[in-house]
């Protein structure tokens, strides 16, 4: 979404479903579901100067039932010339 002409964001979400049948060996450390999803801010500092950060999350679940999340930020500079 572009706030304004200095401005814009974006947000994302993604899923994966698995049916881990047989003939995979060992299944149980296989995930069954993920969820992540993004969101970020980029702005535009002066003419060819982008400045970002993005915040991401993320959960799965195994075969054997063992949750697991993520996070993570990160930043980025981008300069076109």
């Amino acid at each position: 979404h572009a706030w304004n002409d200095a401005l814009r964001s974006h947000l994302m979400w993604g899923f994966t479903r698995m049916d881990n049948g047989a003939g995979f060996g060992d299944v149980a450390s296989l995930n069954t579901r993920t969820n992540q999803a993004y969101a970020n801010l980029i702005w535009t500092a002066t003419k060819g100067l982008d400045l970002g950060v993005e915040y991401g999350w993320g959960n799965r679940r195994t075969e054997a039932g063992d949750k697991g999340d993520m996070s993570r930020l990160q930043g980025s500079v981008r300069y076109s010339f």
